[in-house]
């Protein structure tokens, strides 16, 4: 029974990273949903945007909008017709009971209006939605990318998989990569001087370790400003990614464009997790941010006042400096944000501008305990706070109209979620204890069923809303997870709200990551357990009292499991965790028999059944792993004959693969799903005639990615690196090679890695897409004897899962803004249409 019990969790294990992985590539095949790269007709050609909806979606958004606002009136007109309103016919004075009861009727219409703004708030940010449309990049600019490290909450590894990264960006231009390490840390520095990226920090220096300020110590914002002071002169543009965010290839190539235009002082991109199947907690934070990157942040780009995102952005240093760096505040990208915008350019007269690009180049690491996930969101509570209380931090009165209703809707959600949950209990506490209540002269079935009717419309309008989600799989769930995590921070953002208003200064405190992550204990819930004593002493004395209301007693009991259910699950998953431990057995390393073509022979080999399939297109019901495109025939990838500028025969001795070095560096946020250390061989590739570019580092990156680390021959060459530290692969493509591929366009049975079940992936290949970025440095010439020397068999499990390298040929310059597409599709269409590029949208 215990080899069966650590079987099982070792599979449960293994389907949670191949979800994980899954949902990672599904982003990567979102890096290009803004649409293909355009020529610009000029230099300094201002940034373009289009509707992200087609005309016919956003009448009936605004049709369904009107249904839930419509049953939201009706409910609230019923509650206040005359003989429902406590006290009808006597006067205002008419004792303390009937006072009460009035004080307690007029929160709970207080808190219906409320509901009522939200639903016209989010058709406000769904209709006004746009994306830009994105220009090629300028070439030659000095570009900086940062990101931090504070050694006793983040470990190393994950910001050193940050950096390997980070050096495989491509562009044609000067890049340094910098870690602004807060704890100047010899471990990090050993690191960085391996890795070859530059190293900053701020410990030891008093005037960048000040109490408040623009240096102020233990603060996001005063790292970065440190390293400002000294070193952003050198720049053109700055980057600043979050540790645990993995930068993709294409990152600089995606939004260096918008930089063109000179008014554009900083570009924002989605925060996307790539460990969101890792558990309920993490899944949940990743649903929320589906309206945030797919209508929020894009209704920024139509009200002209996208939000600076701190998880990765890039920068224009001219109005970091006129507004004296990042802002000292505990959300210092939201206050930066506001101050940017609020600023006029010196050079153009014009005020400075943001854009936000619905392209994912950027892949994180939610948080994935009930520790991480509330400490998140009391800081991002308290900080909304904080802006709306203090004069100094408040919203500048330079911005225009528009922008200011756009972040004042923004900043209305955390206090309108923490007073309608405060007032909402105080209405029934009225009630239950007193037997004065809002709802006393009210049927109760009534009430119920015009409630229920105008929860009902919310729901079709959030049915609706999801084709606006950025990612396939994202589209396809209805984000129940999310809401249920939103009911369970409200104690959170109640208590935010307190503390606010009693001037308690909340710190900084940064995440955790990796297995540093926040363990949870009896104070992680203190508030809820409070929160659940609350709602069960309401739901008590409405027995003991007899004070019998039934809709009342409904949200009592709600209460009490807003309280109650996340100290449970917390409880139940750890108990389950510590029983699966006791079953675990380690499972045996099987090393496959090859045969002369190093390909592997008896089960799993080719011919044999595979383990599983991977469905080509989303399966309701089941977990989602989404369609990947064909990547071109990597059977054919040959290496350069030797680096830049040598002859092919001057070949260095490649070094094995560094164990340490995973698919999930490039597109994870999470350790290697399967660890393989089989070396295998690729078949003798067919000849090709033609000769197409794609950066070796994403093949490397994704053939880790399904089967570990692999084990290279020594003898073999190093392929030649173009971007900061990886080699270029040149790749044959044309015909189909004679081995490895059978008939049907799947990859071979037995291109797996040891332990790994093989993945089948059904559906045509696509072919593959020519690129002209990468042509711009010199090549050396390829010999015809490079086809025959042999690479690690990876080719099949890398054209399973790789979506292929789309690079642009010149388009034409877009029309007026009315002409250009919108990125989702029309209502009358029989499934909406996919905002990534390489599903088929078209720009």
């Amino acid at each position: 029974m215990r080899a069966v019990a650590g079987v099982s969790r070792r599979n449960r294990e293994n389907t949670r990273e191949r979800l994980n992985l899954g949902a990672r590539f599904a982003y990567v095949d979102c890096a290009e949903t803004a649409g293909p790269l355009r020529t610009p007709e000029d230099e300094q050609q201002p940034v373009r945007m289009r509707h992200v909806a087609h005309w016919s979606s956003r009448i009936v958004l605004t049709l369904l909008v009107l249904l839930s606002t419509g049953t939201g009136l009706l409910f609230v007109g019923w509650l206040l017709l005359p003989h429902h309103i406590p006290g009808a016919g006597q006067g205002p004075w008419a004792g303390w009971s009937i006072m009460v009861a009035r004080v307690a009727f007029v929160l709970m219409v207080t808190v219906e209006i409320v509901r009522l703004i939200q639903n016209i708030t989010v058709w406000i940010f769904a209709y006004f939605a746009k994306d830009p449309i994105p220009m090629d990049p300028p070439i030659a600019l000095r570009v900086a990318l940062l990101t931090t490290i504070v050694p006793s909450r983040e470990p190393i590894e994950v910001v050193a998989r940050t950096l390997r990264r980070m050096k495989d960006i491509v562009y044609c231009g000067h890049v340094d990569v910098w870690i602004l390490d807060e704890g100047d840390d010899p471990d990090v520095k050993k690191m960085a001087a391996e890795l070859g990226v530059r190293h900053f920090s701020r410990k030891g220096i008093p005037e960048y370790n000040q109490e408040s300020g623009q240096f102020r110590a233990r603060m996001k914002s005063g790292n970065h400003n440190s390293w400002r002071a000294q070193h952003e002169d050198d720049y053109d543009v700055v980057v600043n990614l979050d540790p645990d965010h993995v930068p993709l290839p294409n990152f600089l190539e995606r939004t260096l464009g918008y930089f063109r235009d000179p008014d554009v002082a900083f570009v924002v991109a989605p925060q996307v997790y790539g460990n969101m199947y890792e558990n309920w907690v993490v899944h949940g934070a990743s649903a929320q941010q589906y309206v945030f990157n797919g209508i929020i942040e894009r209704a920024g780009n139509g009200l002209d006042a996208p939000m600076l995102i701190g998880t990765n952005h890039l920068y224009r240093p001219e109005p970091w400096r006129q507004i004296g760096g990042y802002q000292d505040s505990i959300i210092e990208d939201h206050l930066t944000s506001m101050r940017v915008q609020a600023t006029d350019n010196p050079a153009t007269g014009n005020r400075w501008k943001g854009i936000y690009t619905p392209d994912v180049v950027a892949i994180g690491e939610g948080p994935a305990s009930w520790a991480d996930y509330f400490s998140q969101q009391t800081r991002w509570a308290t900080g909304i706070w904080e802006i709306l209380l203090s004069r100094k931090r408040g919203m500048p009165r330079e911005l225009k109209f528009r922008q200011r209703f756009f972040y004042g809707l923004l900043q209305f959600y955390y206090p309108s979620v923490g007073f309608s949950l405060f007032l909402s209990n105080v209405a029934t506490a009225v009630y239950m204890f007193f037997g004065q209540g809002a709802m006393k002269q009210a049927p109760p079935e009534t009430w119920l069923t015009l409630w229920a009717l105008s929860l009902g419309s919310w729901f079709c309008l959030w049915f609706f809303l999801r084709r606006y989600n950025i990612a396939e799989h994202e589209r396809e769930e209805v984000g129940m997870l999310g809401m249920a995590l939103s009911l369970f921070a409200g104690p959170v953002y109640l208590s935010a709200a307190v503390s606010a208003i009693l001037r308690r200064p909340l710190t900084f405190k940064v995440t955790p990551k990796g297995h540093m992550r926040s363990a949870e204990s009896i104070g992680t819930f203190r508030l809820h357990l409070l929160w659940a004593v609350v709602g069960g002493a309401m739901l008590g004395a409405s027995f003991w009292l007899h004070h019998d209301h039934a809709a009342l007693r409904i949200w009592s009991g709600l209460t009490v499991f807003t309280g109650i259910a996340p100290p449970v699950i917390a409880l139940c998953s750890g108990v389950r965790a510590w029983w699966r431990r006791r079953g675990t057995v380690e499972e045996p390393v099987v090393v496959p028999e090859l045969d002369e073509a190093g390909r592997e022979i008896g089960p799993g080999g080719p011919g044999a059944e595979p383990v599983f399939e991977v469905p080509a297109v989303p399966v309701r019901g089941t977990a989602f792993i989404p369609q990947q495109r064909r990547a071109p025939d990597l059977a054919t990838i040959v290496p350069l004959g030797g680096a830049p500028g040598s002859s092919p025969g001057d070949q260095p001795d490649a070094a094995p693969a560094s164990a340490d070095f995973s698919a999930s560096s490039a597109l994870s946020a999470s350790e290697d799903p399967v660890d393989s250390e089989v070396t295998q061989r690729v078949p003798e590739p067919a000849p090709a005639e033609e000769t197409q570019r794609v950066p070796a580092a994403v093949f490397e990156a994704a053939a880790l990615a399904v089967s570990g680390p692999v084990a290279t021959d020594p003898a073999a060459p190093e392929p030649v690196l173009r971007s900061a530290s990886q080699p270029e692969a040149v790749l044959r493509g044309g015909s189909r090679p004679e081995a490895g591929w059978p008939s049907a366009g799947r990859p071979e049975a037995g291109s797996r890695g040891a332990g790994q079940p093989e993945v089948r992936l059904s559906g045509e290949r696509e072919s593959p897409v020519r690129s002209t970025w990468f042509e711009s440095a010199p090549r050396p010439p390829v010999e015809p004897e490079d086809a025959t020397q042999e690479m690690p068999r990876v080719a099949d499990a890398i054209t399973a899962v790789l979506p292929a390298v789309r690079l642009r040929a010149p388009v034409p310059p877009p029309g007026p803004e009315d002409d250009a597409e919108p990125t989702v599709g029309g209502w009358f269409s029989a499934t909406p249409q996919p905002t990534g590029s390489g599903t088929g949208a078209t720009p």
